[in-house]
């Protein structure tokens, strides 16, 4: 709904029946294109409710309310500090809506308000207030990525890596985060444009509201290590808004435009129909752009009636919305065997399964490549999981936390993807490495993982120091330490 008022409020001034026809468009392409936006609404206070607060942020801004923005950025910022991105169309919105100094300075009074549980925080747990947890991440800006070191290598000394935010990145995620925009939107994307061309010559509100954020986000996020749909959550949200706004300019410019614009609308909706007009068949969004094209065509052949043209033009703000509205209903109709596979009998055989594999008190190491599996095994089975990725992000070296965690008699197991070879690799350089056990399909599902992201299964390994292993890491642990003393000693005398 928040969308919907957010998709309206940039067109109210200009046409109200245009707002409206974009708000439940917008709204009813977050429900139906795959962006994934859905995988996070279980998290209360984390990604959903951050953009969330955001786009309430920007709406004020649109709204001509700048202290209510400002709170509303502030507080988005306490459980994300990068939703300061949306800044950057806040501070575009007032600068064309030409906002005064002294609303200005309310604002930012606002905003300093809301974030101060933030900084609170920041104070309590790191000693200083603008020091963030997650600091670690852009540390490197500039730096270029580490070289692995092999798994259990203590006497490298391997300083913690840390840094998963670096310009050079962008090289292999850039692209990784534009092939996820490509399958989100697919042939949707030239309404983008469409919208676009229109925003510059008629609402320009539109294109300060949306456009600095899309292209800020998309480029802040293409920093990180790996390409994840989560983090670019607002871009596809923003872009969903250029969706709706270009469709009713399609669809408008079909009733009034000439014959030959709407004898390509037919032909649009004619090469639609001859591709595919399988509705049913999944959430891609080619079922969303068909959907459009077909209605697109209906319209063009009814505007070509002289006394059916003056029938459609009211309705013209309000028949993409139908459209999609009729594909909703069919897929909620249709939709037996939709459901998520992972039900309450599921929850209970995963965790007698996991009970059963990692004992109580194991470390268990993951991979993001799996999707969000860390999480569940703490929620559901009370286990240490963490992944892969962030480990040294929290300025601890794997190899030297998980000898330490094998010294000390932790049992330590890895759940991989059953493709990942490199870090199988990695793993069995100074270690003993078993597999636990293997699994595949909807066997998968006991271990919290989802199917569709483990076409190939999933691995559960254990691994552990061989005697000899341990002893050589002891003997050296315990020459360090004889080494220090000595040290000190001779710094004391």
């Amino acid at each position: 709904s928040v969308l919907g008022l957010f998709t309206a409020a940039l067109l109210t001034e200009r046409e109200s029946a245009l707002a409206l026809g974009a708000g439940v468009t917008a709204i009813w392409l977050l429900l139906l294109l795959p962006t994934r936006l859905h995988y996070w609404g279980l998290t209360v206070a984390r990604d959903l409710p951050a953009h969330l607060l955001a786009f309430l942020a920007v709406l004020a801004a649109v709204r001509r309310a700048p202290a209510w923005s400002g709170l509303a950025l502030g507080l988005a910022c306490c459980i994300r500090p990068d939703a300061l991105l949306y800044g950057s169309s806040i501070v575009a919105v007032f600068a064309f809506r030409g906002v005064r100094r002294g609303a200005l300075v309310l604002s930012a009074a606002t905003f300093a308000c809301g974030v101060m549980p933030l900084l609170a925080y920041n104070f309590l747990v790191e000693g200083n207030a603008f020091v963030f947890t997650q600091g670690a991440e852009f540390g490197q800006v500039l730096g270029f990525a580490p070289r692995e070191a092999g798994l259990f290598n203590v006497a490298a000394g391997v300083a913690p890596s840390g840094g998963g935010f670096r310009l050079s990145n962008l090289a292999n995620t850039l692209p990784g985060n534009a092939a996820y925009l490509l399958s989100a939107f697919g042939w949707l994307l030239p309404l983008i444009g469409v919208a676009l061309l229109w925003s510059i010559r008629s609402s320009r509100l539109l294109l300060v509201a949306v456009v600095p954020y899309v292209l800020i986000g998309f480029f802040f996020y293409s920093c990180w290590s790996h390409p994840d749909p989560r983090y670019l959550a607002g871009v596809t949200t923003n872009l969903i808004v250029m969706v709706a706004v270009g469709a009713l300019v399609t669809f408008r410019a079909a009733v009034r435009g000439g014959a030959l614009l709407r004898w390509a609308a037919v032909g649009v909706g004619a090469w639609a129909l001859a591709a595919r007009f399988d509705l049913f068949a999944s959430w891609a969004p080619e079922r969303v752009a068909m959907t459009l094209a077909v209605a697109l065509m209906l319209v063009s052949l009814g505007s070509m009636f002289a006394s059916l043209r003056r029938g459609l033009t009211p309705l013209v703000p309000l028949l993409p919305a139908l459209a999609l509205t009729g594909l909703g209903v069919s897929l909620v109709a249709s939709s037996e065997g939709r459901r998520d596979p992972f039900q309450y009998e599921q929850l209970v055989r995963a965790r007698s399964v996991v009970a059963e594999q990692i004992p109580a008190g194991s470390f268990l190491v993951t991979s993001a490549a799996l999707g969000r599996p860390a999480e569940n095994f703490r929620l559901y089975s009370g286990l240490e999981a963490f992944y892969l990725e962030e480990i040294p992000l929290l300025q601890v070296n794997p190899d030297q936390a998980v000898v330490r965690l094998a010294l000390a008699g932790r049992r330590i197991f890895y759940l991989l993807d059953a493709r990942d070879r490199s870090s199988l690799e990695r793993i069995s350089r100074g270690a003993t490495v078993e597999v636990v056990d293997r699994r595949s399909g909807a066997g998968v599902l006991e271990w919290y993982l989802d199917p569709r992201r483990t076409p190939a299964g999933a691995v559960l390994y254990e691994v552990s120091l061989s005697p000899e292993r341990e002893r050589q890491i002891r003997e050296y642990l315990d020459q360090q330490e004889q080494t220090l003393r000595e040290w000190r000693l001779l710094r004391d005398s």
